[in-house]
């Protein structure tokens, strides 16, 4: 809009400064020390107007926070998901999720009660391509077998509290 020649003259609480370049003007502006309510003017403008008024001058700043907080929830979510111990169930049955890796096993349904969202999600995604479902069944079959013929304790302590993905 201005060129770094212009003249600008801006006033703060009753206090007029200038002139100043453009470019220095938008230094102040840039460093805070220009609020979007003080008044600036240069040759060719009819009144003193608002810095927010003047194109360029005031330049809105990028909204940071919600990045962060997006950020921070794709952390989360991506913990949630892929990392150990982050969603830790407390009471988990073994009958129960044995049951269910027998007979929902390609679906992924036990990987899901035992906390382990990341693999039953890719377990359910390779069973929705069809050709791996029965790979996937035989998958949640044995896993099933296998938390079944574990004691109580065995079972806790190897898939809850230890926490094994496979097998």
């Amino acid at each position: 809009m201005a060129s770094s020649l212009d003249q600008w003259f801006y006033a703060q609480q009753g206090s007029q400064f200038g002139p100043v370049a453009w470019s220095e003007l938008r230094q102040i502006a840039d460093a805070g020390q220009l609020q979007s309510t003080d008044l600036v003017w240069s040759q060719g403008m009819t009144t003193w107007a608002p810095a927010h008024a003047v194109d360029g001058l005031i330049v809105a700043p990028r909204p940071m926070r919600a990045f962060r907080i997006s950020a921070q929830q794709a952390q989360d979510f991506a913990r949630k998901f892929f990392e150990p111990g982050a969603a830790e169930p407390s009471d988990v049955n073994r009958i129960a999720v044995g049951v269910l890796a027998v007979i929902f096993g390609c679906l992924g349904v036990h990987k899901f009660v035992l906390g382990r969202t990341g693999q039953g999600v890719i377990m359910l995604l390779l069973t929705c391509t069809f050709v791996l479902a029965p790979a996937m069944a035989m998958v949640g079959v044995v896993e099933g077998i296998i938390y079944l013929t574990r004691t109580d304790a065995d079972f806790h302590r190897i898939y809850v509290r230890g926490r094994r993905a496979w097998f």
